[in-house]
């Protein structure tokens, strides 16, 4: 039967005649040529370039009979050619002389009629690395073969060491090859290079392989989780899945993919797992309890893929075999405003650790849009004082990576103040609804922009009342930082009203049993409300039956109290307060003092009380009026000796001129308001005298 191997691209045959005599001067060339060194393949192609085909490799064509050994004509054996002196190629049936057949029915021997060489050209791609295989046997004896290749029409060169085995068994043999540039059909020759039994016998040849050997390719792709746009967004998830395919002829061994994330991706924990092939399901991220692992100080996922992979080695992927495996990224600030890209390198080695094979997946790209960190900052700039001024500072920055554009600053006007307004240091703001909006213009990273907030804390604003101001920062790129988007400044209103009191008396002197009227003002210079206002006037000895005229007084135990409630800032109340002057009181100085007090703190308490002073005549009684020439008491001047200043400035006070005042005794100069009925006493008397 014919035999087919994978990875050749048809086959190629020449005359018996010509290919004999061509391939026998070629083979002569190739003995003493080096042998060829195997090389590593970084198969990075979509697939392996296509299969190979060696045309019976197993020399089970043509049939001959059971037990029997004949010596065919090269043209009679499909695939084959040789530089046998009598062009004559040698196959043994199973169990002919007793010998087995290594594979399937039947196998050659080299030394035909002489120590000869087998051919076959398969087609190639160039840069292909080949495996070749094949089992060999002694005849009579140890046997010498070895393995030529190359380009047809040009020299071979030694695949491998000799081959020498005994007659006792078969040995399998193995090498591989790469394909230089252009040679698109390489030769195969298998040689006879010594035999025990002579030239004519000798070197049993059998199951003959020609493949790509182990060829990995792989694949990767990513899929945003988060989002379906074709643009990520810093935070968005993305996964990423692996497949690796063995599209060789044989298995690969010892197969480990990493995975190194660039600057831009985070790994998102616990997000590895194998999908399908052998160790499927979740795998841990620590390294050494599983196939899997994310190496934090490398940045590097790796997995094991393959049958018998563990947590030190990698596992085995045959022919045509594939595992696909997929673990989660997060796009982080670095990759902003740019493409985020992700490749995996699948290794594999076979079991002696000199065949490598390595593929790396295709590149897999996220553009991701531009991003930037804006942030606020929010400040009280001095204490809320009801009745003043409020003043708030906006400071928007951008933390970078990129420029922030469409800038804009929002911040809803807080209760509790009224009259707001908005400066920015550039850009422009607009007071409207109840929101402040400041359009402020591109901030490059590091840069700042401010917006100072007043607005006036009404006067009877409530101690201990607090107002918050919250403003937000927005652009128009990714923000990576939500949070630092937001920022509050609050404080407690305090209070403080300058109260002040003044109080002045209706004259400056009285006579016993006269009336004095007072008058309390009070007024409050601000900035705050003055809340429980109180005046109070505690009344001298000397004063009685006094009334108070204004809201909320009452009186008791020579007090008057007059509750003002609430006073606004920069309003002013009067309480008028009236009272009698007693007769014992007569020639003193009467001091009244009134003060106010309220709830709220007073700055200025210095002024917040008033003394008005009012002097009590001390006149003589109708019936005690000392005649002209008598003594005065003490304090007194004599009748006699009026000064005319005195009587002067009395009938200034009276308003009386002529010459009754002059001819009145002296006292008349110390009357005052309330002396009119004393004055008449005193013109009767002078009448009768």
């Amino acid at each position: 039967m014919v035999k087919l191997m994978t990875i050749s691209f048809g086959v190629r045959r020449a005359s018996a005649a010509a290919m004999g005599a061509a391939l026998f001067v070629s083979s002569l060339a190739a003995a003493s040529s080096a042998v060829a060194t195997p090389a590593a393949a970084a198969q990075d192609a979509a697939s392996c370039g296509g299969t190979v085909t060696v045309i019976n490799a197993g020399f089970e064509e043509p049939r001959i009979v059971s037990r029997s050994v004949e010596l065919l004509p090269a043209e009679q054996v499909p695939g084959w050619t040789t530089n046998d002196a009598q062009n004559r190629i040698e196959i043994w049936s199973d169990g002919a002389v007793g010998v087995p057949s290594a594979e399937g029915a039947q196998f050659t021997e080299l030394n035909a009629t002489s120590a000869s060489t087998l051919f076959q050209t398969v087609a190639t791609t160039p840069g292909q690395r080949l495996s070749w295989s094949l089992q060999h046997r002694g005849r009579a004896g140890t046997d010498v073969m070895r393995v030529l290749i190359g380009a047809p029409g040009g020299p071979l060169t030694q695949s491998g060491p000799d081959i020498s085995d005994g007659d006792t068994a078969w040995g399998i043999h193995r090498g591989t090859y790469t394909v230089p540039a252009g040679q698109t059909s390489t030769v195969f020759a298998f040689e006879a290079v010594s035999s025990v039994g002579g030239d004519a016998t000798g070197n049993f040849l059998d199951d003959v392989t020609v493949s790509t050997g182990p060829c990995l390719v792989s694949d990767k792709s990513v899929t945003n989780l988060t989002r379906p746009d074709a643009v990520a967004q810093v935070g968005d998830v993305l996964r990423y899945t692996v497949t690796a395919r063995n599209d060789g002829g044989s298995a690969v061994a010892a197969t480990v993919s990493d995975d190194v994330l660039e600057s831009g991706l985070g790994f998102v924990p616990g997000s590895l797992r194998i999908l399908s092939g052998a160790g499927a399901g979740p795998l841990t991220d620590q390294a050494g309890d599983d196939r899997g692992e994310y190496d934090v100080a490398s940045r590097t996922v790796r997995v094991r893929l393959g049958d018998g992979g563990s947590a030190s080695q990698g596992g085995s992927l045959p022919a045509a075999g594939a595992t696909t495996y997929s673990f989660d990224a997060k796009v982080t600030a670095a990759g902003a405003g740019r493409d985020v890209v992700n490749a995996a390198t699948v290794r594999s080695g076979e079991p002696d650790g000199d065949d490598r094979s390595v593929s790396t997946t295709p590149t897999v790209r996220t553009p991701v849009a531009a991003a930037t960190d804006l942030a606020i900052v929010k400040t009280l700039d001095r204490p809320l004082v009801a009745g003043e001024t409020a003043s708030f500072t906006l400071t928007a920055s951008n933390r970078g990576p990129q420029t922030a554009t469409g800038v804009t600053v929002t911040d809803p006007i807080p209760a509790g103040l009224t009259d707001v307004r908005a400066t920015p240091s550039q850009g422009d703001c607009d007071v409207t609804g109840g929101t402040i909006t400041c359009a402020l213009p591109d901030l490059v990273p590091g840069a700042k922009a401010t917006v100072v907030v007043t607005g006036t804390v009404p006067a009877d604003t409530a101690a201990g009342t607090e107002i918050a101001n919250t403003a937000r920062v927005t652009g128009a790129l990714t923000d990576l930082d939500p949070e630092n988007d937001v920022a509050t400044a609050s404080g407690t209103v305090v209070v403080s009203a300058d109260l002040a009191i003044e109080k002045t008396a209706s004259a400056q002197a009285v006579p016993p049993n006269g009336t004095v009227t007072y008058t309390l003002t009070v007024r409050n210079a601000g900035p705050s409300a003055a809340r429980s206002v109180r005046v109070e006037d505690v009344l001298p000895r000397g004063l009685r039956d006094a009334t108070a005229a204004g809201l909320g007084c009452t009186s008791g135990d020579g007090t008057l109290g007059c509750d003002l409630g609430t006073l606004p800032a920069g309003e002013s109340r009067v309480v008028t307060v009236t009272a009698v002057i007693d007769q014992a009181a007569a020639g003193t100085d009467l001091a009244n003092t009134a003060t106010v007090s309220t709830t709220t703190v007073d700055p200025d308490p210095s002024d917040n009380s008033s003394t008005a002073t009012t002097h009590v005549l001390n006149l003589p009684k109708a019936d005690e009026t000392p005649k002209p020439g008598e003594t005065a008491k003490p304090g007194e001047k004599p009748a006699s000796a009026p000064p005319a200043a005195a009587a002067g400035a009395d009938a200034g006070i009276l308003g009386i001129t002529g010459g009754i005042v002059a001819g009145l005794p002296w006292a008349i100069g110390l009357l005052a308001a309330g002396g009119i009925l004393t004055l008449a006493a005193w013109l009767r008397r002078a009448r009768r005298s």
